[in-house]
């Protein structure tokens, strides 16, 4: 590939991130405003599933979610007046913050889950295994990326 065509290729997807990420954002948004949650909550109820039988501290979630401590405290805090987690002290360090998902977040889940499988898979409609291993590798490098950029 010549220069000019890898650089015109680096441009355009990193603006169609950008595209993907508030078409996406706006999309679920709308799709889960009858649940009174936002997609920041259901990604942040998805870190927290994440950690399956483990009760991530924020600090954790902050992590996985590659967000700020105080961004995830919010997000904490309205799913905690919505009834979808506990949040409850660590039992070794008492200024740190461990969370689990209530039985409310988990019927939910089980609720929706053949809502949400379908409308993941209208999403990857077209795309073969190829791509998809493809693009999953190739968003693992770019936040590898981003990482070894936000240390130097």
């Amino acid at each position: 590939m010549k220069k000019d065509t890898e650089t015109y290729y680096k441009t355009e997807i990193f603006g169609r991130i950008f595209s993907l990420n508030n078409a996406l954002q706006n999309y679920l948004d709308k799709t889960l405003k009858g649940d009174n949650l936002t997609v920041k909550q259901m990604f942040t109820m998805l870190a927290i599933d994440h950690f399956e039988d483990e009760k991530p501290t924020l600090k954790d979630i902050a992590m996985l979610l590659q967000s700020s401590h105080q961004n995830v405290k919010q997000l904490i805090n309205k799913l905690e007046v919505n009834g979808y987690v506990k949040v409850m002290k660590d039992d070794n360090d008492k200024r740190s913050l461990r969370i689990s998902l209530t039985k409310k977040a988990r019927d939910y889940w089980e609720l929706k889950d053949v809502e949400h499988t379908t409308k993941l898979d209208l999403l990857f409609q077209g795309f073969d295994e190829n791509e998809l291993f493809a693009m999953f590798h190739g968003i693992e490098k770019l936040l590898s990326n981003i990482g070894e950029l936000e240390e130097s």
